[in-house]
């Protein structure tokens, strides 16, 4: 889910309205604890201090959208393809692009009704996954990769907010990837193969056929 606005109060002991606005807080990829946009101190509060990320949109239809940003805070490129099956799962791909290592943070926000609800769980085949109530996200990285579940805020309305889960996939390379498979359910959890490779990402949903696309990975 998104976070919300919360406030536009930037006192206490912690900005709330900076973190609601960081990059921490939505569901992308953050590169070495950096914003996509500088955002810093002015003189009465905090402002934008830079250029937004350059964006592309390379393709869009019914099931897929692909784009590309690139940040003028950090030397890294971030190809998002997001995949819609009829069968009633998302995929989410981000490939990270860079001559440099870099440490990737990859956050999903869930909602507040999934507080204490949501743990980590190990499939068949040994990828570890998250299971919250009727979702089941299923990360696969291109090298070794820490999974934690944050506290993170969800404000519905101005002046509201509610403590949330904030799922986080953490792993250092250079130019790497993340794939998530996103996946509604209802009642006991599915039996799932999910498994990508430099080709090809593949998905089989309990006694169904595999679905299989190309992918950039």
């Amino acid at each position: 889910v998104d976070p919300g606005r919360y406030t536009y109060f930037e006192g206490g002991p912690a900005n709330q309205r900076a973190a609601f606005r960081g990059t921490a807080a939505h569901n992308v990829v953050q590169v070495d604890s950096r914003e996509q946009t500088a955002y810093r101190q002015g003189p009465k509060r905090m402002k934008i201090a830079g250029p937004a990320p350059d964006a592309v949109l390379l393709h869009a239809d019914a099931h897929m959208v692909h784009a590309r940003a690139a940040s003028h805070e950090v030397n890294v490129i971030n190809e998002r393809i997001i995949m819609r099956s009829d069968n009633g799962w998302w995929l989410i791909h981000d490939r990270l692009i860079s001559e440099t290592p870099h440490d990737y943070d990859l956050r999903f926000q869930l909602s507040p009704e999934t507080h204490d609800h949501v743990h980590q769980v190990e499939l068949a085949n040994g990828t570890r996954a998250f299971l919250s109530p009727d979702l089941l996200v299923v990360p696969i990285t291109s090298n070794a990769a820490q999974l934690t579940i944050e506290q993170g805020w969800v404000a519905p309305r101005y002046g509201e907010r509610y403590s949330a889960p904030r799922l986080r996939v953490s792993q250092r390379e250079s130019s790497g990837w993340f794939s998530t498979l996103l996946l509604p359910f209802r009642g006991e959890m599915p039996d799932i193969d999910f498994a990508c490779d430099a080709l090809l990402a593949r998905v089989r949903i309990g006694d169904g056929m595999p679905e299989e696309m190309e992918m950039p990975c």
